[in-house]
């Protein structure tokens, strides 16, 4: 009788992580992280891991005879290794469980009287911790480990990885896996796994640290699920093993050690204790792309109309959970990043900065009833900064997404999300603006959005991609500063917002255009003429950005392009977003449109892109003619000032 009948089930779980477990074998039957399970028959092994060849060792000069289970060799402890018990619980919580088990002298072969004690803890950081502990009352030999198989992804195909293994060396084998003696590097052959990459099944092998300090042993990464995970240990090795569908890494002393005097020792000894840790850390990847305007210059402040689209430049993000307040955010390229929000009031030493985003973000889910807490993030991003691509709006749109899956269930639409990530933007960073940007970073593709009802967004998302119908979209650094701008930036809806309260509305879209018409002929009326004119904008973007969305649904690519010039005459004539109010001499914004037009010969389309007056323009060039475009605007602007994108999907 192995106490199979006397078998219990229960879970531990802290977080967004959850074990399902059985006394059975000290069994881990189901890992799972955000819901989906990630590991499954995570076996505890012992009294020895792995192989010992020809079922025999000698200890102080006394052979032991073990029971051979795989040929001719002991595997993994035996027929009725640990794998194949009950153990008794000695302590459970909701997110720790300690199991024992009592291994008699002569138990599979093995010397000694043996207690062994493992516990599971599911940390506040989301990580697994797995902790050895055994005695015995005579000279024997002990290698555990867990036999967890994972498939990061949830399921599919176990090349469905990346993989990094942190050792130089590994373990030559015979044909039985059993090691010949020999530590071998492993550069320049395929175990050497240091650096990530994708994984090439094909392993049953046995990989060499010799490190028996708290080090990293191996990374894993979901390609598809995003969730990443980091195997920290003690000990010296680690077995790498794969089915078609799972990938196991056993961390253990090297397989045979009884028997090969120079491996790092597994004796245990009457007086000694034994311990080792093992840790899996888990964290998932976030992503957020970028936007470009496509239509609807200037409209989305207003309650108007726009034509955006996510692109495939991203903000990653790789994100675990931390126990408190505390938001720590290493982004390449900038500093160390830390916000607490404990307090989620604006701070006005923040303006204009990233922790304002974080800690406003934050302040509005807290308003929506759910309470944010803390987290640490590794970010990169591929969104160009001051590209007119709104890095800013992608970065609110990932903050959010995090909150929203750590302490929100996921239970905030994309839409929510979007418009906490305005509301930071306006509240906290101190910037007024519209909905536009946050929304496309996060609905993606192509949608035409009415912001009549900002509340209630009316959003349609429309499956085009311009390369279809022969063009290219370019996103072309002019290499002119915003720095100094953020008046005139803030002139457009301020004008805006006068020509509508001239009119009894708060914005244009509740206005009649013919009744304004009718109203700025009067005698008196109080509007300058550039608030009249970009009122006048206003309202013909506004219809313009719904004939743009159904033209591209229709597939009149030429009528689009027409469109888009349009849009483009209308920013520079009546919103006058081309050259700065507050710098008449900055031409530069407007010479590099005229130059796109030139270059382009009367073919695609060229127009302001995002808020104007400096920064970045939007062309559509032939796809024959992409490279000839490249080289004649980077001959004039510098290499590396034309960016060819795509919608992402």
């Amino acid at each position: 009788m192995n106490g199979k009948e006397q078998e219990k089930i229960f879970t531990i779980k802290n977080g967004r992580l959850e074990a399902k477990m059985s006394t059975f074998g000290a069994e881990i039957k189901q890992l799972r992280f955000c819901g989906t399970v990630i590991a499954t028959k995570g076996i505890t092994i012992g009294r020895y891991a792995n192989r010992i060849a020809k079922g025999r060792f000698s200890l102080d000069g006394k052979e032991y005879s073990l029971a051979v289970n795989e040929n001719g060799n002991i595997l993994h402890g035996g027929p009725e290794g640990f794998y194949n018990r009950n153990w008794t619980i000695e302590e459970l919580t909701e997110d720790r469980a300690v199991l024992s088990i009592f291994s008699p002298d002569g138990d599979q072969g093995f010397p000694g009287n043996l207690t062994l004690k493992v516990s599971y803890t599911i940390t506040d950081e989301e990580a697994l911790l797995l902790e050895y502990r055994a005695e015995t009352d005579a000279p024997t030999v002990v290698n555990f480990t867990n036999h967890m198989y994972f498939n990061l992804n949830g399921g599919g195909d176990a090349a469905g990885h990346r993989i990094r293994i942190d050792a130089d060396h590994m373990l030559e084998a015979d044909s039985q896996l059993i090691p010949t003696g020999k530590i071998l590097p492993v550069e320049g052959t395929r175990f050497d796994m240091r650096t990530l990459a994708d994984f090439r099944p094909g392993f049953d092998d046995g990989f060499a640290s010799g490190r028996q300090d708290w080090h990293r042993a191996a990374t894993l990464g979901g390609k598809t699920s995003g969730v990443i995970m980091y195997v920290y240990t003690d000990q010296p090795g680690m077995q790498l093993y794969n089915t078609a569908s799972e990938i196991c890494l056993e961390t253990q002393h090297y397989p045979d050690s009884p028997n090969h005097p120079d491996f790092p020792t597994t004796v245990l000894r009457p007086g000694e204790v034994f311990r080792s840790r093992t840790e899996y850390a888990f964290s998932k990847v976030f992503t957020a792309p970028g936007r470009t305007e496509l239509g609807g210059n200037h409209t989305d402040h207003q309650h108007g109309r726009v034509l955006a689209a996510g692109i495939d430049l991203y903000i990653n993000a790789k994100v675990h959970k931390l126990p408190g307040k505390l938001v720590k955010i290493n982004s390449e390229g900038y500093a160390p990043l830390e916000v607490d929000i404990s307090s989620l009031e604006p701070v006005k030493a923040e303006e204009n900065t990233s922790a304002a985003l974080v800690r406003g973000i934050a302040a509005r889910i807290s308003q929506l009833g759910y309470e944010p807490g803390g987290f640490e993030a590794g970010m990169r991003s591929e969104v160009l900064s001051g590209s007119g691509l709104s890095s800013s709006a992608a970065y609110e749109v990932l903050i959010g997404r995090i909150f929203n899956d750590l302490y929100c269930g996921g239970a905030l639409t994309d839409v929510q999300i979007a418009q906490i990530g305005q509301y930071a933007e306006n509240v906290f960073f101190g910037k007024p603006c519209g909905l536009m940007d946050q929304m496309a970073c996060s609905v993606g593709n192509i949608v035409a959005i009415d912001f009549k009802d900002p509340a209630r967004p009316v959003i349609e998302q429309i499956d085009r991609r311009f390369e279809d119908f022969g063009y290219a979209l370019c996103i072309i650094d002019t290499h002119t500063e915003h720095a100094d701008l953020t008046g005139d930036y803030a002139s457009i809806p301020a004008d805006m917002c006068a020509a509508a309260g001239f009119m009894g509305k708060k914005v244009l879209r509740e206005v009649d255009p013919a009744e304004f018409e009718k109203a700025v002929s009067e005698p008196g009326c109080p509007l300058s003429a550039l608030q009249i004119s970009r009122a006048r904008h206003f309202f013909a973007e506004n219809e313009r950005a719904g004939k743009l969305a159904a033209a591209l649904k229709a597939g009149d690519f030429s009528e689009y392009l027409r469109l888009v010039n349009e849009s483009g005459r209308s920013s520079e004539e009546l919103l006058k977003n081309i050259v700065p109010q507050s710098h008449p001499e900055s031409t530069g914004y407007a010479d590099c449109i005229t130059l796109a037009r030139k270059v382009l010969g009367g073919k695609g389309a060229v127009r302001v892109h995002g808020g104007g007056f400096a920064g970045t323009i939007q062309a559509y060039v032939p796809l024959e003619e992409k490279d000839a475009f490249r080289e004649k605007m980077e001959s004039v602007l510098g290499k590396g000032s034309c960016h060819y994108l795509k919608i992402s999907r």
